[in-house]
């Protein structure tokens, strides 16, 4: 392979690259399908959990107590609102974002205090949870928002995410999965109609650019008359498509299908 300099390029150019360790991962799919206890007891070594979702105290006093897992955990990050959230109006609006600017801001600081820290894996519970702190912390409510308002928001989730870059740290955001759908047009009796249909296709919940920010993306499925977990990489390096199931599932395993690195402890 020429050198960069053999090429005309200057010394900020490069033909090799070392890698910094860091990842930012999902793992996605519907509720009660083990994503949070699958993070939690697999990942090697020490975790740092920060917690948007319900109330995980007795999974995670069993994964401390009978795994031995050694998980960091903050207090949980709860939004108790009096008004509506979704159409605020008004007074309601600036409470609302009071509030969440109080647990927007925790959260951040905690973030950086991982990230800064010398554990190396950290779990967000969960990416939905963010977006909607964020949304809410600066207009207080969720919806009648113009659209050219959006792109604060959007950069202020981008910064969360892309607050890890270069640290060494892996990020593994769980996420709650939907159906993506499409727009299509049908011939009827009376015309031509627009009509919206499910694909085959899932998403993350929320931030739409979400799951192109991710490295690596695996979809989490339970069978619960098999009891039987199973996950399938929609996003990596490699091996999107290979689906680990039973005591395959887990993050080391996980990392290593679908980034080719073997050494995840």
């Amino acid at each position: 392979m020429p050198k960069p300099s053999t090429l005309g390029l200057g010394p900020s150019f490069h033909s090799t690259t070392k890698p910094s360790g860091t990842l930012a991962v999902s793992i996605r799919g519907p509720v009660g399908v083990g994503k949070t206890y699958t993070a939690l007891k697999t990942i090697p070594g020490p975790v740092v959990y920060l917690n948007g979702d319900r109330d995980n105290d007795l999974l995670l006093g069993r994964l401390r107590g009978k795994f031995g897992r050694e998980i960091m955990s903050t207090e949980r990050y709860v939004l108790k609102f009096k008004h509506d959230v979704m159409r605020g109006k008004g007074e309601a609006v600036d409470d609302n974002a009071r509030i969440a600017r109080v647990i927007r801001d925790r959260f951040k600081a905690d973030l950086i205090a991982a990230l800064e820290s010398q554990v190396r894996f950290i779990v967000i519970d969960q990416s939905a949870f963010v977006w909607s702190l964020i949304r809410i912390a600066r207009w207080g409510k969720l919806t009648e928002i113009p659209q050219i308002l959006y792109s604060q928001a959007n950069w202020e989730m981008e910064q969360i995410i892309h607050q890890a870059d270069d640290t060494g740290k892996v990020v593994i955001w769980l996420s709650p999965s939907e159906q993506v759908w499409e727009e299509v047009i049908e011939q009827t009796p009376t015309g031509p109609q627009k009509k919206r249909r499910p694909t085959n296709k899932t998403q993350s919940v929320g931030y739409k650019a979400f799951d192109s920010a991710m490295t690596v993306i695996a979809e989490m499925h339970y069978d619960i008359e098999e009891n039987v977990r199973s996950m399938r990489i929609v996003k990596g390096v490699q091996g999107i498509g290979k689906v680990l199931t039973g005591k395959e599932v887990g993050i080391p395993q996980l990392l290593a299908a679908a980034t080719g690195v073997e050494d995840w402890a």
